[in-house]
């Protein structure tokens, strides 16, 4: 029997008159079905018997519902989380017993197989047949599926189980007497298997859906996806104070839906009220996996099974649902910035509990995950109610969830808790005890397949995704994220399931036009109605986007002013406020080095950085980072030049004892490594290291070699400190050589060229380092940059000769340019230069002074806005590229 397609929908009306006439009415929404009852309901007798419209998976449950009460042998339908389960289990089965390997994780592959068998289920693909066994069977992953689709059928079969996608096969298989006719109300057009079981209990079925849309809607381009769910925000607030009956249709739900919801409680005014004050109606609850209470709980139980991410760790260290001991302090700050000083890019547990007993010993958190890791929790194998039990009881400790005080929302989740662990407790597929893995798994499947959405009342505006719009109307609708890659949605993924059978048997949703045709006739629908318009987002994670295909955007994509957010752009209020905190003076200040060059560079970020201690956590890195290395180098520098104090020893060191001292310097520094290092990047990325700085120390040796002028190595990586403006700064000079002539020449390394003998010459000072040293030290006639490296090693100088012919050629037309004949002629200069530096950090100057040298590696940018004028010399900035 064919199924009659009719267009459009039918009216209030035509429903309410087909009932009377004995017609089913079954959609594809539960939300439609509880809106046409009660529309309907102005149309029936005050005596009249509930209307029969159901929605599609309603009438298949309530069909097979009365079919296994009367049956001898009835089996059980499994809930969401037991088909997960269940699934898990085979799969799992499988893998253990034939040994195999495979990139999924059982999650994901458990998750994919469900919906692939799903989908042959509704195309009534006959899996049985030869030939399509063999079409499975000719890729591995595939055949792996179609194992675990017969280990699963089996099971089934066995254990008198059924699953949700069964049912219409099971309901068209019983020789029901039929009804007179059904009315099919969605934009979807049924599956094989719907229309089956639909024709099995009916004479006619009619299939109602609405036409497409003839004309391309008026849109509004946001320069982000933050302006523009703002700015529909705000439209929401309008249409509701103007009492206009209206929807939001997020093309992107899951993702979009709580930012909106966070805008429209500020712009409502209910950010800090109860969850139905804010007058607005979401079609969609949010699953209790990604309500913030529950997955703050999932993340600490998988933290005792599994590594977490940087992003995941934060999250757990933030949450507001555990205890802390001290709130005044901020020990959540300071247990990340412990993990993140490690540049992981994960951690496991051990590395959590090691940060915990460094800021907050005996803390909540760190007595529950010792207890955690002490008792080996994650090795047990329990009973679903022994794991409710350990499991409780590790909340319990941690204060969860009621650490700060719980609102009515969060307090209505958490009433569900027992619920979900009842339902684990209740499912009859574990029979034997299981790992805290496989009880995570359960808990996370029965969080998922639960919505929490409290009730409130009837509003006028309703936050919806597009699918659930199917039969309703509204005077205005603003479709939000209508992107080309959102609107239509995308084909998922049936990997397990070959294109060849995908192809022959019109599995429409592996086809994009098939999503194409949906959502044109949803869009119709509301078009028909009402006034509907778009909004999307120009950029999204620094990637470009495109109109929808639905959207009225010119090809070639030209935006005009009015087109952008303005209404976004809030205004900022101008705070002219150069000055911080001042500093109290006498004081000891360390990092006085790194202090100098930032008050020369930006006084705000000496400011942020020295004064009120702001800074940025480190990234993550996989081998040494530039400063670990450059440490390292220091480090071996010292090893190699204490054994090696003059030039007379340098030049009398026979090569088999230079590769002996080479060796050693690299071995000392590598072994001087902290162990956290050590631990992430490897052996091999140490080994790497070690004959790096073989080689560099080599070639650093033969430049050293070849100095003319006889010098004695007076400070070698030696702290000095130095008293200026009442401040006394701790510095740390890399090296000082005395030369045979009677002057020092004060050494800093780098490991590559980065400065000019300009940054010294001019004033004010650009690089503050080595002329402060010149100032703390007595009788310094050159100053100079070590350049350590394989490639070019050699010195950048500035004063007199350290005995290298180029080197000192080329600081000889230095000092001429600069009109300059010694460093006597500068050190007045610098000494001003220098006060004023710490001058101005002690009275708290904080004036931003944005330049490419200054910004281009800037932590601050959260802080300051500066960078974002671009008012600097553009000459600096090619000079410095």
């Amino acid at each position: 029997m064919t199924i009659s397609a009719v267009s459009p929908l039918p009216d209030i009306t035509a429903i309410a008159g087909c009932l009377d006439n004995g017609v089913t009415v079954i959609t594809a929404t539960q939300r439609l079905a509880r809106h046409l009852i009660t529309e309907t309901g102005e149309h029936r007798a005050p005596v009249a018997c509930l209307p029969k419209i159901l929605s599609l998976d309603a009438w298949l449950r309530q069909t097979w519902r009365h079919k296994a009460e009367s049956s001898y042998s009835p089996k059980r339908l499994l809930s969401g989380s037991e088909v997960d389960a269940l699934w898990r289990d085979v799969i799992s089965r499988y893998e253990s017993k034939n040994n195999v390997f495979s990139l999924l994780q059982p999650e994901a592959a458990a998750s994919l197989a469900a919906r692939c068998r799903a989908t042959l289920k509704e195309h009534r693909i006959p899996v049985a047949s030869s030939q399509i066994r063999q079409t499975f069977e000719s890729e591995t992953d595939t055949a792996c599926f179609l194992k675990w689709l017969d280990r699963l059928d089996i099971r089934l079969k066995q254990e008198g189980l059924v699953m949700p996608e069964d049912l219409t096969e099971l309901i068209a298989a019983e020789g029901a007497e039929r009804a007179a006719e059904v009315w099919f109300l969605s934009e979807e057009p049924p599956t094989p298997a719907v229309e089956m079981a639909l024709s099995s209990r009916f004479l006619v079925t009619r299939w109602f859906h609405s036409p497409l849309i003839e004309n391309v809607l008026p849109v509004k381009a946001f320069a982000t996806r933050d302006a523009e769910i703002l700015a529909v925000a705000e439209w929401g607030l309008t249409q509701h104070q103007s009492s206009i009956n209206s929807a939001i249709v997020l093309a992107d739900y899951q993702r979009d839906r709580p930012l909106l919801e966070h805008e429209l409680r500020n712009l409502f005014g209910s950010a800090d009220q109860v969850f139905t004050h804010l007058p607005v109606n979401f079609s969609r609850g949010a699953e209790l996996s990604k309500v913030p209470m529950f997955r703050d709980a999932l993340l600490l139980f998988r933290l005792m099974t599994q590594s977490l991410s940087r992003t995941e760790i934060t999250s757990l260290i933030r949450s507001p649902f555990f205890s802390w001991p001290d709130s005044e302090r901020n020990d959540k700050g300071a247990t990340i910035a412990y993990l993140f000083k490690s540049k992981r890019s994960v951690f496991e547990l051990r590395h959590v509990l090691e940060a915990l007993g460094n800021v907050t010993p005996k803390g909540p958190l760190e007595s529950a995950l010792s207890r955690a890791r002490n008792g080996r929790l994650s090795s047990l194998r329990l009973s679903p109610g022994d794991w409710r039990e350990h499991v409780s009881s590790i909340l319990e400790e941690t204060g969860w969830p009621s650490a700060s005080g719980l609102d009515s929302v969060e307090y209505q989740q958490f009433e569900l808790v027992d619920g979900v662990f009842d339902e684990i407790e209740a499912n009859s597929l574990d029979s034997e005890p299981y790992s805290l893995d496989v009880f995570l798994s359960r808990f996370r499947s029965v969080l998922s397949e639960r919505l929490f959405q409290p009730k409130t009342d009837a509003g006028r505006l309703q936050v919806m995704a597009l699918a659930d719009t199917t039969g309703l109307s509204f005077d205005a609708v603003r479709v939000v994220g209508a992107t080309s890659e959102s609107l239509p949605g995308r084909p998922g993924p049936l990997s397990f399931i070959p294109w060849e059978i995908c192809r022959s048997h019109n599995v429409a949703k592996t086809n994009e036009e098939y999503h194409v045709t949906v959502a044109s006739r949803l869009i119709g629908q509301l078009s028909s109605s009402g006034n509907v318009s778009c909004t999307y987002h120009r950029v999204a994670d620094g990637a470009a986007k495109l109109a929808s295909r639905f959207c009225a955007v010119d090809n070639d994509q030209k935006y005009s002013e009015d087109a952008l957010d303005k209404s976004a752009s809030a205004e900022l209020e101008w705070i002219d406020d150069p000055f911080g905190l001042a500093t109290m003076v006498p004081g000891e200040q360390s990092g006085g080095v790194s202090l100098l060059e930032q008050q020369a560079a930006c006084p705000l970020k000496a400011h942020l950085n020295h004064k009120l201690g702001i800074k940025a956590l480190d990234e993550e890195a996989e081998g040494l980072t530039a400063g670990e290395r450059g440490g390292v180098l220091h480090e071996a520098l010292k090893h190699l030049f204490t054994s090696l104090p003059s030039s007379e020893h340098i030049k009398g060191l026979p090569e088999t004892a230079q590769i002996k001292l080479i060796e050693e310097a690299a071995d000392d520094a590598v072994r001087g490594i902290k162990a956290s290092v050590r631990d992430r990047v490897g052996l091999s990325a140490l080994d790497l290291e070690r004959q790096r700085l073989q080689t560099v120390l080599s070639a650093w040796l033969e430049v050293e070699r070849s100095r003319q002028i006889a010098f004695n190595i007076e400070l070698n990586e030696a702290p000095i400190d130095w008293d200026c403006e009442g401040l006394s700064l701790s510095l740390k000079v890399d090296r000082v050589d005395m030369l045979s002539t009677g002057q020092r020449i004060v050494i800093d390394y780098k490991s590559s060229a980065g400065q000019t003998v300009a940054d010294w010459s001019q004033s004010p000072v650009k690089s503050p380092q080595l002329p402060c040293y010149s100032q703390v030290l007595a009788n310094v006639g050159t100053i100079a940059i070590g350049q350590v490296s394989t490639k070019e090693p050699s010195y950048l100088t500035l004063g007199g000769e350290i005995g290298l012919f180029d080197v000192d050629k080329k600081n000889k037309k230095a000092m001429d340019r600069a009109d300059i004949t010694g460093l006597d002629d500068l050190k007045d200069q610098w000494l001003n230069d220098l006060r004023s530096l710490v001058s101005a950090f002690v009275e708290g100057s904080a004036t931003p002074t944005p330049s490419p040298s200054a910004c281009r590696y800037c932590h601050y940018t959260p802080v300051c806005r500066a960078h974002l004028t671009s008012d600097w010399n553009s000459d600096e900035e090619s000079t410095l590229e």
